[in-house]
C-alpha cells in the first residue's frame, strides 16, 4: 500500500503548471482513469476503498489551493454562527477580546451580539480581534462582518461575479481595533483581515497568513461530504488581489503555532522569566509613557520574593499581549483611530 501511495504521489504531483505544456510537445501524460483502472485490477492487496482514499488524497493534495474538501456542522445541523465565536472577554476592565473560531453562516450577528453585551456592561477603550487559527468558507458572511466596522460604503471583497460593499451606517464599530493572525488564519477569516486592512481599520499583530487566494464554489457530495472548487480570486478593496505569501502583519510576532494553541488555553502568568532566568513584571508601551511623563510606573518593580505575586494576572501571550500595549498607548495618547 505505502509503495503505491508514494507512486501516485509521484504521478500527480509531475502534473505541468500549466495544463497545456504537454500539448506543446512531448509524449502526453497518461490518462488518471487508465492508470487507476489498472492499478485497482493488478496491485495484490489493495482494496477499492484504499485505492480511492489514496487517488482522491492525491487529488486534493496537488490542488490543495484551488480544491478543499469539506465536512458538515455537527450533526449535519447548519451553523448558527454562535458556534464560530469560541470566546469572549475583558482585559484590564477596558479593553474587549472576541476570538472566532472561522467564519460561516451567522457569524456577523453573533459577533454584533456579544459585543454589544460587552459593551453595555463595560466602558470600552479597544478590540482584539483574534483570528488565529480561524478559517471558515462563507465569504459573503466576511463581508458583512468587515461592514460593521464601516460607516461609508466602499468595496469590501469580489471574486467571480460577486462583489460585496460596506453600507453607509451612523452606527458602526468606532473602536480602535487590533487584529491577531498567524499563519493558520485562512479562508473567510483572512479575507475578513484584508477587507479591515483595504479599509484603513486596525492594526495586524502576528506572523503572515495563509495566503488562501481563491474563494469556493460548493457541491455535495454522495456521501454526505462537499467539495470547494475554486470560483475566482479573491480582489480586496479597489481589486487588489489577495496574495499567496499571505497578510504580512503590521507588527510581527514570531510564535510556534504549538506554543499559541496552549497560550489560547490560557494566555496569563503572574511572572514573565527574563534571560537570566529571574521572573520580572512585564513592561509594556503604557509603562513607558507613564514613565516619560514623570508619573510612577507601579509595575516596573517585581514584588520582594517574601511576598505573593500581585492579584491582577499578567498575559504571557506575546501577540496579545503586544496588541493591548497597543491599545492602551492608543487610549493614552487620546483614542486615535488607525
Amino acid at each position: 500500500m505505502l509503495s503505491f501511495v508514494l507512486f501516485l504521489g509521484f504521478f500527480l504531483s509531475a502534473r505541468p503548471a500549466n495544463p497545456g505544456e504537454h500539448a506543446a510537445g512531448g509524449p502526453e501524460f497518461p490518462r488518471f482513469q487508465e492508470v487507476y483502472s489498472l492499478i485497482g485490477s493488478n496491485l495484490s492487496g489493495l482494496g477499492e476503498a484504499e485505492l480511492n482514499r489514496a487517488a482522491v488524497l492525491g487529488l486534493l493534495h496537488q490542488l490543495r489551493t484551488q480544491v478543499i474538501l469539506m465536512t458538515n456542522a455537527p450533526n449535519g445541523r447548519p451553523s448558527s454562527g454562535t458556534d464560530s465565536l469560541s470566546k469572549t472577554a475583558i482585559f484590564e476592565r477596558a479593553y474587549a477580546y472576541a476570538r472566532l473560531g472561522g467564519v460561516r453562516p451567522g457569524t456577523a450577528p453573533a459577533f454584533l451580539k456579544a459585543f454589544d453585551q460587552l459593551q453595555s456592561s463595560n466602558h470600552l477603550s479597544g478590540l482584539v480581534l483574534d483570528v488565529r487559527f480561524a478559517s471558515g468558507d462563507d465569504y459573503t458572511e466576511a463581508g458583512a462582518l468587515a461592514d460593521l466596522f464601516l460607516s461609508h460604503e466602499q468595496p469590501l471583497l469580489k471574486w467571480g461575479d460577486t462583489a460585496l460593499r460596506s453600507t453607509d451606517k451612523t452606527n458602526a464599530i468606532a473602536l480602535p481595533v487590533v487584529l491577531l493572525v498567524n499563519h493558520a488564519t485562512a479562508g473567510a477569516s483572512e479575507a475578513l483581515v484584508a477587507a479591515l486592512r483595504s479599509a484603513g481599520i486596525g492594526l495586524i499583530v502576528g506572523s503572515p497568513t495563509a495566503g488562501h487566494t481563491h474563494a469556493f464554489k460548493q457541491f455535495p457530495l454522495s456521501q454526505g461530504h462537499k467539495i470547494g472548487i475554486a470560483s475566482g480570486r479573491i480582489e480586496v478593496g479597489k481589486g487588489q488581489l489577495l496574495s499567496e505569501q499571505g497578510i504580512a502583519p503590521d507588527l510581527l510576532v514570531k510564535v510556534s503555532l504549538e506554543s499559541e494553541k496552549k497560550y489560547l488555553e490560557n494566555p496569563f502568568n503572574t511572572l514573565v522569566p527574563t534571560s537570566g532566568g529571574a521572573p520580572r513584571l512585564r513592561r509594556d508601551e503604557s509603562s513607558l509613557l507613564r514613565e516619560r511623563s514623570g508619573e510612577a510606573d507601579e509595575g516596573a518593580q517585581a514584588p520582594p520574593p517574601q511576598k505573593e505575586p500581585a492579584s491582577e494576572s499578567i498575559i504571557q501571550d506575546p501577540a496579545l499581549a503586544r496588541a493591548l500595549d497597543v491599545l492602551k498607548g492608543l487610549a493614552m495618547a487620546g483614542g486615535r483611530r488607525r
